[in-house]
């Protein structure tokens, strides 16, 4: 699947101790967290940061440990809230197509914002890569069976939609947006 983005992947940049964004409880409340779930996410990420900076690690590999714990031991929407709270774009917002997409021939439209992709929710070009790369990790000359579908869920003026496209291609434009987690939160994270 080849998408092309409006927007490219920012580099990681090394930590020092002005690396880290500091995260304001008032935002985690205001993105639709609880307080003890933004307690919760306040001690992981000041856990993770501590080890990575003690580490002279990167900060993207600091952003993939919060992540991978805040979804493990609280839910998705928390590390939602969490990219909010910091300042982070954390949607796929559908700008345009490219000529030839299969995305807008089977009706996703400018303004659909991605949700998942096979399940797989995504919140930045980095999820999008990713995603390419599971579907297939051979070389790039290597083409995908363009039968093969991925399901495309998108949240669509509040409404949640599901497309089955053929994963070899879909030709979206896509540009990074910053949505707070609270207004979509009861269409997309049902029981959190």
């Amino acid at each position: 699947m080849q998408l092309s983005a409006a927007q490219p992947a920012a580099p990681a940049r090394q930590i020092t101790s002005l690396g880290f964004r500091k995260i304001d409880p008032a935002a985690l409340s205001t993105a639709g967290l609880s307080s003890a779930d933004a307690e919760h996410v306040i001690s992981i990420a000041n856990q993770v940061y501590e080890q990575y900076q003690q580490q002279k690690d990167l900060v993207s590999s600091a952003e993939l440990q919060i992540r991978r714990m805040l979804t493990t031991e609280l839910h998705p929407y928390a590390y939602d809230s969490y990219l909010y709270a910091i300042g982070q774009r954390n949607r796929l917002e559908v700008i345009g197509f490219s000529s030839g997409s299969v995305a807008q021939e089977y009706g996703m439209a400018a303004g659909d914002l991605i949700d998942t992709l096979n399940g797989q929710r995504i919140y930045s070009q980095g999820d999008l890569q990713d995603f390419q790369l599971s579907l297939n990790p051979g070389p790039a000359s290597t083409n995908q069976d363009p039968e093969d579908l991925a399901e495309v869920r998108i949240l669509r003026r509040g409404q949640p939609l599901s497309f089955y496209l053929p994963a070899n291609y879909l030709g979206l434009q896509l540009a990074s947006r910053r949505i707070n987690p609270a207004t979509i939160a009861d269409t997309l994270y049902s029981g959190r």
